[in-house]
């Protein structure tokens, strides 16, 4: 997978003094490890639970991605 990240943080000026703005980015070219579980409680009603782990050189990092789906029928 490919994975980035990019942030802008902006500095206040301080009695007229510094402030600004400071940027970064960075890419890596990396492999998504995933799984997931999605438990029916009724016909309507649903849990997610997905654990995913990225390895992409200095740039490993765990998400977990929890929910609740529900059937509009």
């Amino acid at each position: 997978g490919f994975n980035s990240i990019s942030t802008t943080v902006t500095v206040p000026s301080f009695f007229g003094f510094g402030g600004g703005e400071v940027t970064g980015s960075a890419s890596r070219i990396g492999i998504n490890l995933l799984a997931g579980i999605n438990y029916n409680l009724n016909d309507k009603l649903a849990i997610v639970f997905e654990p995913r782990y990225v390895l992409a050189s200095d740039f490993n990092h765990l998400l977990i991605k929890a929910g609740v789906t529900v059937a509009m029928q």
